[in-house]
């Protein structure tokens, strides 16, 4: 990405030392502007850390999904996938446990559904606690 931006871009040294002249030639604005071989130095360096920030990140998904996979292949029965799978209104047709493991822990990790999840996660906590309790788990069907 830092190589396609410097691509575009023609370096001329100037007299001076610390000044360079960047011309953008795919800009419309043809001016020279004068910058510092320190801004330039400072601009590297923090798209290096934007990219290496990004990289932690994607890492981190990686961890989340492959730990989100473990824990549904452990914890859960396939009828309780289908649950799932059926709240979520993805389809179940001819899936084994660990497709249905995947198009769960995919539909759970993207930003859009986050709403749905939560409130589907909070709906089975509720669940649980009524199915739990002395009293209230007789008026609880099980399925």
């Amino acid at each position: 990405m830092i190589l396609s931006l410097l691509n575009n871009i023609k370096y001329c040294p100037s007299i001076k030392l610390m000044n360079c002249d960047i011309v953008d030639e795919n800009a419309e604005n043809t001016k020279l502007k004068k910058i510092e071989i320190k801004d330039i130095e400072d601009m590297v360096q923090k798209k290096c850390e934007d990219l290496n920030n990004q990289e932690a990140e994607h890492q981190t998904d990686e961890d989340t999904i492959l730990s989100d996979k473990i824990n549904y292949d452990i914890n859960y029965l396939k009828k309780d996938l289908v649950h799932i799978m059926n709240y979520y209104g993805l389809s179940i047709r001819k899936k084994k446990k660990s497709d249905l493991i995947d198009d769960i822990v995919e539909f759970e990790n993207e930003p859009d559904n986050q709403f749905i999840v939560d409130h589907r996660k909070t709906l089975w906590f509720y669940w649980d606690e009524l199915s739990n309790d002395e009293y209230l788990s007789k008026f609880v069907i099980k399925t």
